[in-house]
């Protein structure tokens, strides 16, 4: 009678080795998944506070100019842009900016800014003309995909509560 041999056969070696890879290859890919998914809510997070950020800024200045007749849009005779919320309209940044020109994220982020006359009754309507409300919709993408927006609703009547604007 011949002894048993002791140890594993080839064949036993080669499935243990496929059993672990693919183990191995499901772990991978899971951290992967994971770490993907953890830069999608971080630049969900980010780009939120981006478009809130600006929304925010941009409604704390006047409804319109104080420096005479009340334009949509940038004003040829102001000397400073940003002088009212209209100022902004159509404006884009990329990278984003704040108030100084200090970059807050990289140049694959960018964020627009429109600013459109809006039906009081339904704010969600846009008009072509001044109804006393504005809306302010600040969309902020990395890589052409959109992580956040932001909407304000900016009115005229603000202006005579908080002293700003046209006397």
């Amino acid at each position: 009678m011949r002894p048993r041999p002791r140890g594993f056969s080839l064949i036993e070696a080669v499935l243990a080795s496929a059993i672990v890879a693919v183990l191995a290859s499901a772990a991978l890919t899971a951290a992967g998944k994971a770490a993907s998914s953890r830069r999608t809510a971080n630049d969900g997070a980010l780009g939120s506070q981006l478009a809130h950020d600006l929304a925010r800024w941009i409604a704390t200045l006047p409804y319109e100019d104080t420096n005479g007749v009340p334009t949509f849009g940038v004003d040829p005779d102001d000397l400073a842009m940003g002088d009212d919320v209209d100022d902004f309209d159509g404006i884009g940044q990329s990278p984003p900016v704040d108030d100084t020109g200090e970059a807050l994220a990289s140049a694959e982020w960018s964020r627009t800014v429109t600013v459109s006359y809006v039906n009081p009754g339904n704010p969600t309507l846009t008009v072509g003309y001044d109804t006393g409300l504005k809306r302010i919709d600040v969309i902020v993408k990395r890589g052409g995909t959109v992580r956040g927006k932001a909407s304000v609703l900016r009115s005229r009547a603000w202006d005579s509560f908080t002293g700003r604007g046209a006397p």
